[in-house]
């Protein structure tokens, strides 16, 4: 499997999400983090230009609203830890 690949498969876990189809929404989404490593929540909001340089152990949680052109680098966790309410 090419990275081009495990990217198509990320696209359709945020399309079915937005389709209402959570549960295959989210296995499509383990499956993914199985392949990379990387764990990206369905429900995230990730603007345009997204990079992942390194991306072992990756962690993009529900709260997060990332803006358009970020990278970020192996070992990075983002979001919040599920006692919090707000967005971050």
């Amino acid at each position: 499997q090419t990275l081009h690949h495990k990217d198509d498969m990320l696209h359709y876990v945020f399309l079915l999400l937005a389709l209402f189809c959570k549960i295959v929404a989210k296995y499509m989404s383990l499956t993914v983090r199985w392949c990379t490593q990387i764990e990206i929540h369905p429900a995230a909001q990730i603007g345009k230009g997204f990079m992942i340089d390194h991306g072992c152990a990756v962690v993009i949680g529900e709260t997060v609203v990332m803006g358009d052109y970020c990278l970020i680098y192996q070992g990075v966790t983002l979001g919040g830890t599920g006692n919090d309410t707000t967005y971050k």
